[in-house]
């Protein structure tokens, strides 16, 4: 949005540089604003509430030779009309005081060059419309401080390349319709 004008001779002062560079400086009453306006359309509008608006019409730069930090009090929005690269060179915190979503409408790659470590204060969900698919160029281990519990709509298998084991605290039980084996 661009500061609404109201100004009011005397108190408004305009500079207009002969290419069409302007520099207005308004004290009207209730129309205090603050406007630089670059020729090519690129424009700094202060109005009198405050509001701030900056429109770049070229490719714009923010440079911090030290420390930077942007807060926000109130809502923020950030829309990107292409891509976006974030590259770190130190260290990431991100920390979220409520709930979080994200939604992905293409395919999503994530790789870790060392260890993933996640910690879930309640459950942990995980669905998908496809084929569920765990790899591991080393072992895989599950652990429950209470059932384990694998259901199969359709076949189950079980395959090891070399000896399995069953082991029970307490019976083993197999019910089938028929039992193949020695």
């Amino acid at each position: 949005p661009i500061a609404p004008f109201g100004g009011i001779y005397p108190y408004n002062k305009v500079y207009e540089t002969e290419s069409g560079h302007v520099m207005m400086f308004d004290d009207s009453t209730g129309h205090e604003t603050i406007s630089l306006y670059h020729r090519k359309g690129t424009f700094l509008d202060m109005d009198a509430n405050g509001t701030q608006v900056n429109k770049i019409v070229g490719d714009g730069y923010t440079i911090y030779d030290r420390n930077g930090m942007i807060y926000v009090t109130g809502k923020c929005n950030l829309t990107v009309g292409n891509s976006v690269n974030i590259m770190v060179m130190g260290d990431a915190n991100i920390e979220v005081n409520g709930a979080t979503q994200a939604l992905f409408h293409g395919q999503v790659d994530i790789g870790a060059a060392q260890d993933v470590n996640m910690a879930v204060g309640g459950d942990f969900n995980l669905y998908t419309g496809g084929s569920f698919n765990i790899k591991s160029a080393g072992n895989i281990a599950a652990n429950a401080a209470q059932d384990i519990s694998l259901k199969a709509d359709a076949n189950s298998y079980s395959d090891a390349g070399g000896e399995q084991y069953i082991k029970a605290g307490g019976n083993v039980n197999v019910d089938g319709a028929e039992f193949h084996g020695q």
